[in-house]
């Protein structure tokens, strides 16, 4: 899902010429560069293969879930995609499935008396 640099997880950079994961460290990206190694490389110019700007970069967050085991107080999902695991809705509670453009669910739930779902974008 597009979203700030702040919140990314991932770096799409020059149109696709190249692409980063990030790492613990805010300063640094782990990439792939061409046919050499997976390399930890900072951001700064002269540290990564592409001069990383705010005109170039479009900036990405990783926004799928995994839910296995029982969901018993009220919660609201905000992903793309989610991935019940044998998940059970206990009574009464809410469950809210918040989306942007299109969302993929798939596995098993259960409900309990009067249980909520709401899926709708967001």
């Amino acid at each position: 899902m597009e979203c700030s640099a702040s919140e990314a997880d991932i770096l799409w950079i020059n149109n696709g010429a190249h692409s980063a994961l990030t790492t613990n460290d805010p300063d640094e990206l782990l990439s792939k560069w061409a046919s050499g190694p997976l390399a930890v490389h900072g951001k700064g110019s002269g540290e990564s293969p592409w001069p990383i700007t705010g005109s170039n970069t479009t900036y990405y967050k990783k926004c799928s879930t995994t839910r296995t085991g029982a969901i018993y107080s009220d919660i609201t999902l905000s992903y793309c995609a989610v991935k019940f695991n044998s998940t059970s809705v206990s009574n009464y509670v809410d469950l809210e499935v918040e989306y942007e453009e299109a969302i993929l669910i798939e596995g098993t739930f259960t409900t309990g008396t009067g249980a909520t779902l709401d899926f709708y974008p967001d």
